[in-house]
């Protein structure tokens, strides 16, 4: 009998602690980030050194700039420690064409966008603070115009490949409006920050 009263009561306790836990968390996070020396401009600086050997040396692409990894992503947290995230983003190169006395003959444009989903794994969990690790998978779609003073495209192309995210350490501050910066390598950077809204 005290068997059967005591299962009882521990069965009732872990009910209601994993009710308890299901009502604690969020379950929804709306976030916007912004990432640099991601695996898109990565890419990008060896396409740039790749056109420079097949033509050897008549086409030179000088580097003017990234815009950096913008990207919209929504989470939803399936279980107390893991969740799952879509995402969308875009990233941007530009620079100059050269020939090979280093003239200017014309500029470049360079385009990415990125969609992806990716699981996120959390170890700490406060009201304010939140830790998590992640991998993500993800598909880039890479547009690229190459435009003379003339006024003549040379080259222009949209092609396509996978890409990935591991984010090795993240931190979350806030409660239902906070701020995070995370840490990894892939389409997301190298250093990913932002904001974001859980509800």
């Amino acid at each position: 009998m005290r068997k059967i009263v005591l299962l009882l009561f521990l069965s009732g306790f872990l009910q209601s602690i994993k009710a308890q836990s299901t009502e604690d968390f969020t379950q929804h996070d709306f976030a916007y980030s912004y990432g640099v020396v991601t695996s898109n401009q990565i890419i990008n600086v060896l396409t740039d050194i790749a056109v420079a050997i097949v033509s050897f040396g008549n086409v030179e692409r000088e580097l003017q700039g990234f815009s950096g990894g913008h990207f919209l992503t929504y989470e939803y947290r399936a279980m107390d420690q893991l969740s799952f995230a879509f995402c969308g983003g875009i990233d941007k190169a530009h620079g100059n064409l050269l020939d090979p006395d280093d003239i200017i003959r014309g500029s470049y444009r360079n385009f990415y966008t990125t969609i992806g989903i990716a699981t996120r794994f959390r170890y700490v969990d406060r009201e304010w603070v939140q830790m998590y690790s992640g991998i993500g998978l993800a598909y880039t779609f890479y547009g690229y115009k190459d435009l003379l003073d003339t006024g003549e495209i040379s080259r222009s192309d949209i092609l396509s490949y996978p890409n990935m995210q591991f984010n090795i350490w993240s931190i979350r501050v806030g409660k239902s409006f906070g701020g995070f910066m995370e840490l990894g390598v892939g389409y997301k950077g190298i250093l990913n920050f932002g904001i974001s809204y859980q509800l």
